[in-house]
């Protein structure tokens, strides 16, 4: 702290005040000093001592108020750190938390797939489980409805159908014979159970005569085999497709026959089926490589010999007579 010259005049006024003021006290040997005393101190030595006390003040005062601060700061420091120290403590909770959460979604997307996976599979079997109990059902289209039809009427009626065509049935042959609803407007179809196979494949033989004569005899197939032969139909790379034996097929624009199943991605599966037929692998056994037919295929193709057979893998129209 600095002072001026003002700042001292004034100071050194109201010490001359306060000594003047000072009564002399007869125990002036136990510490008092007496004016002649005082009159000797120099203006200097008052100045040097009013110096040292506010310098020492100013120190203590400094020094309190930087005791002050640290402890404040400290204070602060410690609140900081505290404050920090949750800050730390919550992000790793919130990243904790992140890498459960991304695990449990991963772990449910794991589960969401082979859940829809098993779910496909179970659709498939259960698709093949129905269409496998309807493999002696047929279908009659166009049958006409006379007056109050019942099952026997039903039954004289279909068999006069098919005696027509040159087909004999036996009452033993229909295990069920009813109508099923059919589109607005049209009749409905005739659904007959037979007893077996045989019995249905000599009615099938006569499709194409029931269909001129009026009567269209189907397949009875499951819905979700009916919507995937309409999806084939649709596609641009099938030109016609079908039910037979219980599977559906579809006849490519390249007139390649393929077998289609209800989930199946179309373009894949004649990509891949154009694939196999791109290719073929031929075994022969290793002690024939210097036959002239067997020693070209070292010439044009990668040969694999395992356990004394050797094998490699040729275009479909690679022709080893050639």
């Amino acid at each position: 702290m600095r002072y001026n010259n003002e700042t001292r005049k004034k100071f050194y006024k109201e010490a001359h005040t306060d000594i003047d003021r000072i009564r002399i006290n007869p125990m002036a040997e136990k510490g008092w000093i007496s004016l002649d005393s005082f009159n000797l101190v120099k203006k200097e030595e008052i100045e040097e001592c009013v110096t040292r006390v506010m310098t020492g003040i100013e120190a203590r005062i400094v020094k309190d108020i930087e005791k002050l601060v640290d402890r404040k700061v400290q204070e602060v420091k410690e609140k900081v750190d505290s404050l920090e120290f949750k800050y730390q403590s919550l992000q790793e909770h919130v990243t904790q938390l992140g890498k459960q959460h991304a695990e449990q979604l991963e772990s449910m997307e794991i589960q969401m797939t082979k859940t829809h996976d098993l779910a496909k599979e179970a659709n498939k079997k259960a698709n093949y489980n129905e269409q496998y109990s309807r493999k002696n059902n047929v279908k009659i289209m166009d049958v006409k409805i006379d007056g109050d039809e019942s099952s026997e009427t039903l039954i004289t009626k279909v068999f006069n159908l098919f005696n027509n065509q040159g087909v004999i049935l036996e009452k033993q042959d229909i295990m069920a014979i009813h109508r099923i609803p059919g589109r607005k407007g049209s009749t409905k179809p005739v659904l007959i159970k037979l007893m077996n196979n045989q019995v249905k494949s000599n009615l099938m033989k006569k499709r194409k005569a029931m269909k001129e004569a009026g009567n269209r005899i189907a397949d009875d197939v499951t819905k979700l085999n009916s919507g995937l032969i309409s999806r084939l139909t649709l596609h641009h790379n099938i030109d016609s497709a079908w039910f037979f034996n219980g599977s559906v097929y579809g006849q490519t624009t390249r007139q390649e026959r393929v077998k289609f199943d209800i989930y199946d991605n179309i373009d894949n599966v004649i990509e891949n089926f154009r694939f196999g037929q791109r290719i073929k692998c031929v075994f022969f056994p290793a002690q024939l490589h210097h036959v002239p037919v067997y020693s070209m295929l070292f010439e044009h193709c990668d040969v694999f010999t395992y356990n004394n057979l050797c094998f490699c893998i040729l275009p479909y129209s690679y022709n080893l007579e050639e």
